[in-house]
């Protein structure tokens, strides 16, 4: 039997931390980026662009994405009130084969992050790293 493990790092530290995320984010150059980040850098982040934030504008582009995201959601697999979240696994779901539809699926992803220790949830979003780490155990196969 093969078990793959799969652990994500803290970008800036490089620390093993549960709190492991991803986040998405768009800069002044104008492009997007990806970024691993623990809780406490996560807070570290949003108190240093809190100054900024505090005095911004939401962009009229992205609020017509979020609008659009919205509407979106309604008539695809992910339900009406999906999230952004809920929406970018669907989507990242699609690109890599996966029918977000299809409930066998989705459990056998599920079990796959029980059985390794990435989830405990048994309803609910999946993370993204769960399913990261079910295609990589995919793809070894």
């Amino acid at each position: 039997m093969k078990e793959v493990i799969i652990r994500f790092r803290d970008d800036p530290d490089k620390s093993l931390d549960e709190s492991v995320a991803t986040y998405t984010f768009s800069w002044i150059d104008g492009k997007s980026y990806e970024i691993d980040l623990s809780s406490s850098n996560v807070t570290k982040l949003e108190q240093a662009m809190q100054p900024f934030i505090k005095v911004a504008r939401e962009s009229k582009s992205h609020a017509r994405r979020r609008k659009r995201a919205a509407r979106e959601s309604k008539s695809d697999n992910v339900g009406e009130g999906a999230t952004m979240w809920a929406k970018q696994i669907a989507v990242w779901a699609a690109d890599h084969g996966y029918d977000w539809g299809d409930k066998a699926q989705r459990d056998a992803v599920r079990n796959f992050g029980i059985e390794s220790g990435l989830t405990t949830s048994r309803a609910g979003i999946i993370p993204r790293r769960v399913m990261e780490a079910y295609h990589a155990a995919q793809q070894q196969r």
